[in-house]
Parts: C-alpha cells; sequence; structure tokens
C-alpha cells in the first residue's frame, strides 16, 4: 500500500494512549475532551498494524445504541478513512474495510451486540456507564483467538462501571488509565469552564468536566450524606472493635428471579455507628444467610449480637412458616422484629439523621457480587446510588423512591435506622431519646492514607 497520512493530530492528552503496549485501557474523560475521535483514530491506527493476511482483522467500536454510534462515531470513521486508497464503506453495516479483504472495523450498537461467533482483534466500549455488564461478557470471549485488546472509555454518570474499572485497573498490571479533568487538560478554555459550571450546576459540572465521582447526584436520596462521608474520610479501612458484637439488619425483598435478601452487620461504639460488613444475594434459603451471619462474624473475631428483620420477617408462608422461624431453626438465637414506619421518608429521613455518625468499612462494603451475568451493586453503592423516580417526559425529580437493584441494600440500611428511632437496640436507648444527654466524644483523626480507626475515648 502506497503511504498515506491520516489528517489527525493528537491531542496531548492523549499521545501516551496511542502509544502504549498494554493489553487493556481504561479511559475517564471530560465532556469534549475529544475521547470519541481518539477512539476511532486508534482502531485505525491499529488495523493498519496489523500484518495478519487471513483471517483479517477484525475491530469493533460499541456505542449504547446503534443509532447513536451512527450519529456520532460514523462520521469520524468515515473522514479518518477517506484518505486510504481502496477503502470499502458500508454504510448500512456502519463498517469499513480498509482494502478488499483487508482490516474491517464495525461500530455497534450495545442494544443488539452481535457479538457471538465472531472473532476481533480489538474492542472498544465508549461510554461503558451506559453499555451492560452483559453485553462486554459476550463480546469478550471474541478477543480470545487472537490475544486482542479492550479499551473502556466514557463520561463518569456515577461511582459505578467505569469507575469501578478504572479503581481495578489501577492496580492491576497491563492496564493502561487515564483520568483526564476539564481544569488540567487545557483542551477548553478557563472561561468556557466557568460558563459550563454556572450554567449546568456544581454537581453535574464535577461530575461531568472534572470527572468527580463523589459529586452527588441530583436525585440521590442519601447523596449529601455519602458525599459528606468521604470528604470528612469516613469510608475506608476500619478495625473491629473486638469487645463490641454484630448485629445484623436485614431487607427481605421479591422479585421474578427469587428472594433477594441484603444485610449490613453493625457495630455501635459510643457514638460512632460502624458498618463493618454488607451482603447480598437472591434466590437462596434463608440458612444460606444464617450461615454468613456467622461467617462473617467469625471473621471479625467478634460473637453475633441481634438479628434484625423488617416486619415481613414475620410473615407467614403457605405452610405457615415465617423467615423468622427458618433463621431460628437454622441456628440464629437472637431475633427481633422491626415493626413498618408508617412513612416512607420518615425513615429516610431518620437514616439520614444517623448517617453523619456513620463509618463505612470499605473492604466489607464495597464489593459488588453477580447475578448470572449481571453484575449487582455493593452496599456502599446502594446508599450512593438509591434516588427519587425522574419523570422521563419531564426531567422533574419527584418524591417516589425507586424500586430496583439499588434499593433493597438501602432498606436494609433503613431497617437499621428504624430499630434504632424504636429503641430496640441495647444500650442505645438513651441515645435514641429525644432528650439525650450530650456525649463529648474525641477520637484520633481518621486520615487518608491511614484510615484504620484507632480506639475511641467517651466521656460524660
Amino acid at each position: 500500500m502506497a503511504e498515506v497520512t491520516i489528517p489527525y493530530t493528537a491531542r496531548g492528552a492523549f499521545v501516551r494512549f496511542h502509544q502504549r503496549t498494554e493489553r487493556d485501557a481504561v479511559l475517564v474523560c471530560h465532556r469534549r475532551a475529544g475521547k470519541t475521535v481518539c477512539l476511532v483514530v486508534e482502531l485505525i491506527l491499529r488495523a493498519l498494524s496489523n500484518k495478519r493476511k487471513y483471517p483479517p482483522p477484525q475491530y469493533a467500536f460499541f456505542y449504547p445504541t446503534w443509532k447513536r454510534a451512527k450519529d456520532i462515531a460514523w462520521p469520524y470513521l468515515k473522514h479518518y478513512t477517506k484518505c486510504l486508497p481502496g477503502v470499502i464503506v458500508r454504510e448500512g453495516d456502519l463498517s469499513v474495510e480498509l482494502w478488499d479483504g483487508g482490516p474491517k472495523i464495525t461500530l455497534y450498537g450495545a442494544a443488539n451486540s452481535r457479538g457471538v461467533g465472531i472473532y476481533l482483534d480489538g474492542v472498544v466500549y465508549d461510554e461503558v456507564d451506559e453499555i451492560p455488564q452483559m453485553v462486554i461478557s459476550e463480546v469478550s470471549p471474541a478477543l480470545s483467538d487472537h490475544q486482542g485488546w479492550s479499551v473502556y472509555a466514557g463520561m463518569l454518570k456515577g461511582r459505578y462501571n467505569l469507575w469501578k474499572r478504572y479503581e481495578k485497573a489501577l492496580e492491576a498490571p497491563n492496564h493502561y488509565t487515564l483520568l483526564l479533568r476539564a481544569s488540567e487538560s487545557r483542551i477548553l478554555p478557563k472561561d468556557e469552564l466557568v460558563y459550563q459550571r454556572n450554567v449546568m450546576g456544581e454537581a453535574a459540572y464535577e461530575m461531568q468536566y472534572e470527572c468527580n465521582a463523589n459529586a452527588a447526584i441530583a436525585n440521590a436520596i442519601y447523596g449529601k450524606q455519602m458525599d459528606d462521608m468521604r470528604k470528612e474520610g469516613r469510608i475506608g479501612r476500619q478495625a473491629i472493635d473486638p469487645t463490641v458484637p454484630l448485629d445484623f439488619f436485614f431487607d427481605i425483598g421479591h422479585s421474578m428471579k427469587g428472594d433477594d435478601w441484603t444485610m449490613w452487620a453493625v457495630q455501635l461504639v459510643g457514638r460512632d455507628i460502624l458498618f463493618q460488613a454488607y451482603y447480598a444475594r437472591t434466590g437462596e434459603i434463608p440458612a444460606h444467610y444464617a450461615a454468613k451471619v456467622q461467617e462473617i462474624a467469625d471473621k471479625a473475631g467478634v460473637h453475633v449480637g441481634t438479628v434484625f428483620l423488617p416486619h415481613d420477617g414475620n410473615v407467614q408462608d403457605r405452610n405457615g412458616r415465617t423467615c423468622k422461624d427458618d433463621l431460628e431453626e437454622a441456628g440464629v438465637k437472637r431475633i427481633k422484629i422491626v415493626s413498618r414506619t408508617p412513612n416512607l421518608w420518615d425513615s429516610i429521613n431518620d437514616l439520614r439523621a444517623l448517617l453523619p455518625r456513620v463509618y463505612i468499612n470499605a473492604e466489607g462494603c464495597s464489593e459488588s457480587w453477580m447475578l448470572g451475568e449481571v453484575e449487582m451493586p455493593s452496599g456502599i453503592d446502594c446508599l450512593d446510588f438509591y434516588t427519587k423516580k425522574v419523570e422521563a417526559t419531564t426531567g422533574l425529580i419527584t418524591e417516589v423512591a425507586v424500586h430496583n437493584q439499588y434499593s433493597h441494600g438501602a432498606d436494609a440500611a433503613r431497617t437499621f435506622s428504624e430499630a434504632y428511632s424504636k429503641r430496640m437496640l441495647e444500650g442505645t436507648s438513651t441515645f435514641a431519646d429525644g432528650n439525650r444527654q450530650q456525649l463529648n466524644v474525641s477520637r484520633d483523626r481518621v486520615t487518608p492514607d491511614s484510615r484504620v480507626r484507632r480506639p475511641i475515648r467517651v466521656t460524660r
């Protein structure tokens, strides 16, 4: 092939990305950084440098929808390949062959990935937070034949998917990472950033332009409290107090796939509330959770205190048995049923009032889990992304809590706040009393670099 020049000059922030030798890459980029252009050109460059003749190299670009791939990425792919002699453009398939029988690049929508049965030399997932994990799981085996590479890129939508991939990639071998903030990239002028901050609002600007995963989601029910928790260093490594038993607070939900049980393991030390562990599964029998309660306590080296179940823990099945009966039969000795709080928002506000005293053990509460090929949220995710409903037509935020994969973990945390407000926790009636005497608590500071909590000294 004759030598050609692609009309592309890489922005400084992306030069190292094009030069990388790592197999996988994770890019978290601010709005209008030029990410999609960079990704399209990367596919072209990799395809041109692939010397294999048969089977011809194949590359894929996945966008959340086929329509958006056509509107956004397709014009770039045609523009940057039009200088190649013999290039074949197939509009109907959103694909180009760089020459007849040569490397092929195809754009796909995640709703119809067509990822089974093909082979790939490389794949780009753009706007990863909008692409289901099951699509990635379906496509990834296509890379095995030729040990192909993957790029996960996008703008942040929160602390899930893309952000989790980025955090894991920082510690993983053979991974390239890029976190590109607008205030640091110098791609956009400062006065434009000031303008966008004023127009968009602080939280949206921080997430979209400054890649701030801690920025509160506008409709997040516990968004402010979780932001404060991170700013104050109350999410991190945390020691177990060996003198205090672990209490367990459950939610028992139901779905078409089976029972969704979630639980938090909590210690109360002085006025501090320590969320030490979180666990959730679906389709398991109650004895499974009884065993998990004991396992968590044994691993922590403490005794099991009391297991608190929501009101439906006392609902009888067709055989006249309750969840409480089954847990007791499986060996749980102390169980209390927490009656339903009539008003949901009273219960939510009770938890909001307690969260400023909460410390969350990241080691025990930040692991997601898999339900088949679907990634399910961690306990921290549930508190972050428990949201109010947004009306699809108007975009207005309603006062209706959304029932989804995040609500079960949030409801289990509410079981704690309801038990607390009803003074069902041993030794906390003084704290729960509205006329309680103020405690003066002093503690060593928890630093960002050392978040193992130190002993707490409590004085009246």
